[in-house]
């Protein structure tokens, strides 16, 4: 049986053509060796036509040689049983074809963080050789503060290679933000530096998943008959647009009435509202929170109004207690007149008695 060996070779990226040389040592002999490409950890990546001790490796873009990195192994027979008691023989090596780094499959575009607390931007990497230095933007401006951090580490990555997911021994690099605030929602810019002061790069935009600030500033400004006017200013939105709801309900009840807010709001801006269609003289317990796609804010402290009596009621009300004191004073002198002439009646009747 044919004994198999394949040399182990490194390619820079730009040398072509790429050749890979199988030794077959038998007899009788044999020139002929099937082969197929794998990666580091055993997942089939491709096969070629070509039966030859000698595989020229197809020609690709440049930018996707890096993807020709992998185990290479030729397969051949002579008829003869080996001492493994197998027909066919095996014989394998290594190939590594240099490339700048690579931004592997599968990375997220876009990652979250949410307000007031630290996150993590984290990006995959393929590196052989292995680049030199990392650095982190914001448009044209690098993050050296100590709002930031970078951290390096080994990783298991996955990637594409000639359109199979393989697994690969990588590098996640990231970018530690602390104390998330507004203007920290924004895209990142990751650099990394390698041969002849040459750089990949990759954008990252950061998103928030915080429900909106609380509205500060919640008041009662005036009432009327049938409505009460409220302020507030708006929170931050928490990186989503935010709509605010006001609830109320009549003091001394359980049930409250949700209202929505339909209007533009924008931060650190005095906004105004007026709820109607209340009822009058009636005390109101109101209070106000924010919402966005993520969640809700915590509801502000309650206020209470008490909306006014109308003049008209007022008038009513008042022309109401003049009647009946009226009616009282003639119901009194009715009484008085009827008891005078009871005595005056009686008094006829009894002197004629008399004589």
């Amino acid at each position: 049986a044919p004994d198999v060996t394949v040399e182990n070779i490194t390619y820079s990226q730009t040398q072509s053509p790429r050749q890979i040389q199988s030794t077959l040592d038998s007899n009788p002999l044999v020139n002929k060796c099937k082969w197929h490409h794998q990666s580091k950890y055993g997942e089939h990546i491709r096969e070629f036509n070509a039966n030859n001790q000698i595989l020229t490796l197809p020609t690709i873009p440049t930018d996707q040689r890096y993807q020709d990195t992998g185990e290479y192994i030729c397969t051949a027979e002579n008829g003869i049983i080996g001492i493994n008691r197998q027909l066919q023989q095996t014989g394998s090596g290594y190939v590594i074809s240099n490339a700048p780094p690579v931004i592997t499959a599968d990375n997220n575009s876009t990652q979250y963080g949410k307000f007031s607390r630290s996150t993590e931007l984290k990006v995959n990497v393929y590196s052989i050789p292995k680049y030199s230095r990392i650095n982190w933007y914001i448009g044209n401006t690098q993050l050296v503060s100590n709002k930031y951090a970078i951290k390096e580490e080994p990783a298991m990555v996955k990637d594409l290679f000639h359109g199979v997911k393989v697994q690969l021994d990588g590098y996640r690099v990231t970018l530690i933000i602390s104390d998330l605030q507004e203007a920290d929602f924004t895209n990142y810019t990751l650099r990394l530096l390698y041969s002849d002061n040459q750089y990949v790069h990759h954008e990252v935009t950061l998103e928030s998943t915080s429900a909106p600030q609380t509205p500060s500033n919640f008041n009662i400004t005036s009432s009327s008959e049938t409505s009460i006017t409220v302020q507030w200013i708006p929170g931050y939105n928490g990186g989503q647009k935010q709509t605010f709801y006001v609830q109320y309900r009549t003091s001394g009840t359980n049930t409250w009435v949700l209202q929505e807010i339909i209007m533009i709001n924008r931060l650190d801006k005095q906004n105004f509202y007026t709820l109607s269609g209340l009822q009058e003289k009636t005390t109101y317990e109101l209070r106000m929170y924010a919402q966005n796609a993520f969640n809700q804010s915590k509801k502000t402290d309650t206020a209470t109004a008490t909306t006014l009596q109308s003049v008209f009621t007022e008038a009513k009300t008042s022309s109401n207690a003049i009647t009946g004191a009226v009616a009282g004073v003639v119901v009194v002198l009715m009484i008085v007149c009827a008891i005078i002439i009871s005595i005056l009646v009686f008094k006829k009747r009894k002197g004629k008695f008399v004589h």
